[in-house]
């Protein structure tokens, strides 16, 4: 069964690119990637990212659905992009939506937008279930989310 994203998502415009034009090149593969394969995912990105914006930090997104994309996630592959971009989404979604009665935690934050895009990733890139889950928990057990705020500070 194909890869289909669970966030709850409404119809909405695109989201504001800004950066130079290889920034904003880039960013438009991979929603046009997303588009042609992807359209609930496309939809879902569409919807709770409002802007991308060029970072010199550590990718990341708040809730207002200002999402911004380090060096490394912008130059990378369109489908790491694209997954990058359903990862992001998946936490302003989850804070608009799921966590409204449920207690937040980063990690439950975080294992549910990584596992929404390693399934994504996995069915782009024809990786086995086990594959999926393998990719999943080592981005976890890095528990980059206490590490990446103290070297940069809590905030873009």
């Amino acid at each position: 069964m194909a890869y289909q994203s669970d966030t709850v998502f409404h119809s909405s415009g695109a989201p504001v690119i800004y950066g130079d034009e290889d920034f904003k090149s880039n960013v438009n593969f991979a929603l046009e990637y997303l588009k042609n394969n992807y359209p609930d995912s496309y939809s879902s990105v569409n919807h709770w990212i409002t802007e991308i914006r060029p970072t010199e930090k550590y990718t990341c997104i708040n809730n207002l659905g200002i999402c911004y994309v380090d060096e490394e996630d912008i130059s990378a592959s369109y489908v790491w992009l694209a997954g990058v971009l359903i990862h992001e989404a998946k936490h302003t979604g989850d804070d608009n939506t799921y966590f409204l009665d449920k207690e937040y935690s980063h990690e439950i934050s975080e294992r549910r937008a990584i596992y929404e895009q390693a399934a994504f990733l996995a069915d782009a890139n024809g990786w086995s279930e086990e594959d999926k889950i393998i990719w999943a928990e080592s981005c976890l057990d890095s528990k980059f989310w206490i590490t990446i705020p103290a070297e940069y500070g809590e905030t873009i």
